[in-house]
């Protein structure tokens, strides 16, 4: 019996453990932080990326790096942070699987 994977942000750094493996993934911005809103994108986010993906570990941490991701894009175009919402919502829309793989900056910390 797998437990769902779990998510924490801080800044742009992430997690994704299952309690006892962890994946640290290092996408992100900093604004992500200071908009409403990221921490509900990437518990979704968890859930649709482990509805078709059995690992937990493995399915919290792509989604947690295509978030983070998507926060890059926003912050690379955004003027503040009313303009980095939209532009993070239009970031999670674009983002191909191919921008996922090439894209996610992934480190175990536990196994």
């Amino acid at each position: 019996n797998q437990r769902a994977g779990t998510a924490r942000a801080q800044y742009h750094q992430l997690r994704g453990t299952d309690g006892r493996h962890t994946i640290g993934v290092e996408n992100g911005h900093p604004m992500m932080g200071r908009i409403t809103g990221t921490g509900c994108v990437a518990s979704a986010l968890c859930a649709a990326f482990l509805a078709v993906d059995p690992d937990p570990v493995r399915a919290a941490a792509s989604a947690l790096a295509f978030c983070g991701l998507a926060g890059e894009q926003a912050g690379d175009v955004a003027n503040g942070p009313g303009s980095f919402q939209t532009v993070f919502l239009d970031a999670l829309y674009r983002i191909t699987p191919d921008e996922l793989v090439a894209g996610g900056k992934f480190e175990v910390l536990y196994v």
